[in-house]
């Protein structure tokens, strides 16, 4: 029985580890994605005059997309983390009861023999 919890146990982190993963790499696209486009809407903009201007506001908007994206992998770090511990918790609750079920079965199983 044990076993087999543990085999559970073992999927359940690694499907979330894979669907952690996954979402790490859309978010990673997203931010690409968004970095590019504002690239891209800064030369389309047809009231920058020079080069120069053109260049210091793509480094404005670079800086403001890179804030931007820090704090966003920051949250999701901490949310991955937090569910990656209240996992283990309910593992670690799990196995608990799996244990004393066992030994009061193996008690009450002493006394009737």
């Amino acid at each position: 029985m044990r076993r087999l919890m543990d085999e559970a146990h073992t999927q359940q982190l690694r499907d979330l580890e894979s669907r952690q993963e996954k979402e790490k790499k859309e978010l990673k696209a997203r931010q690409a994605k968004m970095s590019m486009e504002t690239c891209k809407q800064v030369m389309s903009d047809k009231t920058i005059k020079n080069k120069a201007e053109r260049d210091r506001r793509i480094r404005e908007l670079n800086e403001n997309n890179t804030k931007k994206f820090i704090e966003e992998r920051k949250r999701q770090a901490v949310l991955q983390s937090r569910q990656i511990e209240l996992l283990k918790k309910l593992h670690l609750e799990q196995n608990e009861i799996l244990t004393k079920d066992s030994q009061r079965v193996s008690a009450s199983t002493w006394w009737t023999s």
